[in-house]
């Protein structure tokens, strides 16, 4: 570890806002990105996913491209989501693979340069484009399209639920 990680590390467990989540990468990249978040307003491309927080209560973990450029869900999935479901969870199964488990999507700019949601249609939260046009900074005419693609897989969702009730 170089002095820059144990520096990141020492400001994320400082931080209020942020003492509710588990010491991971995923705390240190939410301390990384809330510095830029606050400062920037400029709309951003990225991919997302609702996580189950227990009592019915959903989170949304938003990854802007600006610092994950060209990283798609399976990648997050293993890297952020998999350790922070561990954090909430008690399991021992490799998850790995249900990356389609959870509700979804993707924010992209199309080649009008409209801002669009992709999205499966499956959001567990009520006003949910009130929260991804937040987390992204998006504008007032930013388009949701639903596709195939994002929809939660009904396998890897049975799975998953059972995995995280244990």
């Amino acid at each position: 570890m170089g002095r820059g990680f144990e520096q990141r590390l020492s400001e994320a467990l400082a931080d209020p806002y942020l003492k509710h989540i588990p010491i991971t990468s995923l705390r240190i990249k939410i301390q990384d990105e809330l510095k830029t978040l606050t400062e920037s307003k400029t709309p951003q491309s990225g991919i997302y996913y609702w996580i189950p927080f227990g009592n019915g209560q959903w989170h949304i973990e938003s990854f802007w491209f600006e610092f994950h450029e060209g990283t798609v869900h399976y990648e997050i999935w293993k890297k952020y989501i998999v350790p922070l479901l561990k954090s909430n969870f008690n399991f021992k199964e490799d998850i790995a693979g249900l990356y389609h488990g959870l509700p979804r999507g993707r924010i992209i700019k199309n080649d009008s340069g409209q801002m669009v949601v992709l999205h499966g249609g499956d959001s567990p939260v009520a006003h949910w484009q009130e929260v991804v046009v937040s987390e992204f900074n998006l504008p007032p005419n930013t388009e949701f399209v639903e596709v195939d693609h994002e929809k939660m897989n009904l396998k890897h969702k049975e799975v998953l639920i059972g995995v995280l009730k244990e």
